[in-house]
């Protein structure tokens, strides 16, 4: 990692509690920040209980996963992902990605409706994309709660609500119909909260991410986690279990910059 850079500590806290016990119970974890050209890992720790037995990898979009499980009955599962992270301006160095950036997801589909978010004119790649982030903000108000993990981008575009995700699904849709490379991404941002989804755009030989839900080009703040072609590819937790439960997940995010 070259040139200025930040460092920020993150603290990131989840609680599901079960309405009964369950057993059996298998999860998959995206929960603690990416390795990359513009991210460093300084210090990283994960806490949960020790009847969950958990290994590290990677799946198939080159994201750390945690996954493992706990055979005992338990009503709550609760972990802490905690470290130091340094960071320079946004910008993510890959190879020629992947193909598959390009066309659509069941929740990223092109609808006719999203034609009132097309960019106008002759502009190159990215102003287009910024163009697009511009009228999503502008069309597509944030309404917490108003969707849910299954609702789609042309979903989203006719009820004109939904939250970050639905944002990011939405500008993704778009930009892959204009033949732009967009891919999903979430994480962390400065200050107290919950986690994020945004767009990475590609912009000739780097990631850069937009933010449609606060319709800005990111450049510090934001500490990212993973990627894929749409949430369903990159969720920050995933799990399987035994028993007749509902449950109740409690998540509270912290970043700091460190001075």
């Amino acid at each position: 990692m070259n040139g200025e850079y930040t460092e920020y500590m993150y603290s990131y806290e989840t609680l599901v509690r079960f309405s009964r016990p369950v057993t059996r119970h298998d999860i998959m974890l995206r929960c603690m920040p990416a390795e990359n050209s513009c991210q460093h890992i300084v210090e990283q720790h994960l806490v949960m209980h020790t009847a969950f037995r958990t290994m590290h990898d990677t799946d198939a979009f080159g994201n750390h996963i945690i996954y493992g499980g706990s055979h005992d009955r338990h009503d709550a599962l609760a972990y802490f992902s905690t470290g130091i992270i340094r960071c320079t301006d946004y910008a993510v160095c890959e190879q020629q990605p992947p193909a598959y950036y390009d066309f659509p997801t069941p929740l990223t589909a092109f609808s006719p409706s999203m034609s009132a978010l097309m960019p106008h004119g002759q502009a190159d790649s990215m102003e287009r994309a910024i163009q697009i982030c511009h009228n999503i903000h502008r069309d597509i108000r944030y309404v917490p709660l108003s969707t849910t993990m299954t609702t789609s981008a042309a979903e989203v575009m006719e009820q004109r609500t939904g939250v970050c995700q639905d944002m990011a699904h939405l500008m993704i849709a778009v930009c892959r119909h204009c033949g732009i490379k967009a891919r999903y991404a979430n994480g962390l941002l400065l200050g107290t909260g919950v986690t994020h989804a945004w767009v990475e755009v590609w912009n000739g030989g780097v990631w850069t991410a937009i933010d449609p839900t606060h319709d800005k080009v990111v450049t510090t703040g934001y500490i990212k986690i993973a990627h894929g072609r749409d949430a369903n590819d990159c969720p920050v937790s995933r799990g399987t279990y035994i028993g007749d439960s509902g449950q109740q997940t409690a998540v509270r995010v912290t970043v700091v910059r460190m001075e």
